[in-house]
């Protein structure tokens, strides 16, 4: 079960990322907005601006403008890459940053167009498969980094969301090793 500490530090992570700033692309003129204390546009179609994750999504969603850097884009074959490098070695491999986080929002993004455009059907699916194989795969290194005391190269390989589990887990398991056997009654 992962407790209020570990989620809320999850939803940190999640939160971070949508504040992280996106170069989207205007499809069609978009007037002045205000949003509060903020005021975005106006923007002519063909603008390149630089905004938070959070309001390009919803801007993307509306057909309104596109995300053309600051996310990365993942296909099948990469995840499946990954996955190879991930089983092929024995030491856990660097991921891109909010890997995770990432990946998730590409899936939820192409259920969205899936549902609107049938060809595109299957991709966001693959796509969870081969990530619960990388997560399997990972998990299992990662628990064995909790029962050692790993070099800070094997830590610094770990993404933010798994550091997370990572603390968790070592924590657990060394003070269910220190009441087994009688050092955490000194």
């Amino acid at each position: 079960m992962i407790l209020a500490d570990e989620r809320a530090a999850l939803r940190r992570l999640a939160f971070e990322f949508l504040h992280k700033k996106v170069k989207v692309m205007f499809l069609r003129d978009f007037p002045e907005i205000d949003l509060g204390e903020d005021k975005i546009g106006p923007f002519k179609k063909g603008d390149t601006v630089e905004m938070y994750l959070w309001l390009a999504k919803i801007l993307s969603q509306e057909g309104i403008a596109r995300i053309e850097e600051g996310l990365d884009k993942f296909t099948s074959v990469d995840l499946y890459k990954i996955l190879r490098a991930e089983i092929g070695k024995p030491g856990i491999n660097p991921l891109p940053e909010m890997f995770y986080l990432t990946v998730r929002e590409q899936m939820e993004s192409m259920k969205a167009s899936e549902r609107e455009s049938p060809h595109a059907a299957g991709e966001s699916e693959r796509l969870a498969t081969f990530l619960r194989d990388i997560m399997i795969a990972r998990l299992n290194k990662i628990i064995k980094l909790a029962l050692q005391n790993p070099r800070p190269s094997e830590l610094n390989a770990l993404s933010q969301e798994e550091k997370v589990l990572y603390e968790k887990l070592s924590g657990i398991i060394r003070t269910w090793i220190e009441e087994i056997t009688g050092e955490g009654r000194k």
